[in-house]
């Protein structure tokens, strides 16, 4: 027999046992496919232009009926329904990304008087970082930001700043950073999907008071959440408070970064990230 023959025989015969080993293994398709969603997934990201809003959904309506349609023949209605998975995944991600489209701020603004409402008020060392679902910000046109995070210095900061409360303050606005190298972190696509429209600092003294309640039981927990991290951090004091608050409720700000540092030299930093 040639080379060629050979392998022609070969393949047929591995392809053939690949089959066997599949379908030995029909008990277990099911978990394959948070695979194929996942897969999904990824082919979205991996994208370099959004696809057409269409394109997911009809793919995934298309599949999953091809599915049906043949569903007495095992091996390509199982194919197909791992497709109609991965079409799952792949929309599901753009209805995600459609859902987080909100305006972003695209170049520094300011100093311009800053209101909102604090979703959430995280201590550091050097002061205080604001969490803002803005209302008014001076010379905004059109539709403001869902969220931008402020870093307050601590000799500008409100002691009585907390989740619930309005601020009022100067502050200059800051776009979102690009990452720092091909295939860095990207903080722009994490911000995108939190809703953060852009970064900024306060220039004036921050005014906080009372806001109208309705926040819901998600701002109530973030503000049970700050009460118990500010408490921890009074009563403790110092570094080790820092580290018994980020323990206790994952605020993990306030932590000085020498004891950052000296965490992730010993590989210990996983536990403040839990």
């Amino acid at each position: 027999m040639t080379a060629v023959g050979s392998t022609q025989a070969v393949m047929p015969t591995a392809a053939g046992r690949a089959l066997a080993a599949i379908r030995r293994d029909v008990d277990r398709w099911a978990l394959w496919l948070p695979v194929a969603m996942g897969g999904g997934v990824a082919l979205y990201f991996a994208l370099a232009d959004e696809p057409a809003p269409w394109l997911g959904p009809a793919a995934l309506a298309g599949l999953a009926l091809l599915a049906a349609t043949l569903r007495r023949r095992g091996g390509a209605a199982t194919a197909l329904v791992m497709a109609a998975a991965a079409a799952l995944g792949f929309a599901s991600a753009q209805f995600s990304a459609m859902l987080a489209e909100a305006p972003r701020v695209e170049r520094r603004t300011g100093p311009v008087a800053v209101e909102g409402r604090i979703l959430q008020a995280s201590a550091r060392e050097n002061g205080v970082r604001l969490l803002l679902a803005p209302t008014r910000v001076e010379g905004w046109q059109g539709p403001l930001p869902r969220r931008i995070r402020f870093t307050v210095a601590a000799r500008l900061a409100d002691p009585a700043a907390r989740p619930g409360r309005l601020a009022s303050f100067r502050g200059v606005l800051l776009p979102l950073p690009a990452p720092a190298a091909p295939g860095a972190f990207d903080f722009q696509r994490q911000a995108y999907f939190q809703g953060l429209g852009g970064l900024g600092f306060a220039t004036s003294k921050v005014h906080t008071g009372k806001g109208a309640g309705g926040g819901g039981f998600l701002e109530a927990i973030e503000a049970l959440r700050h009460d118990m991290t500010m408490r921890i951090q009074g009563t403790i004091g110092g570094a080790a408070g820092a580290v018994a608050a980020a323990l206790v409720t994952g605020e993990r700000a306030a932590s000085p970064e020498d004891v950052n540092v000296a965490m992730r030299d010993t590989g210990l930093a996983h536990l403040l990230s839990i």
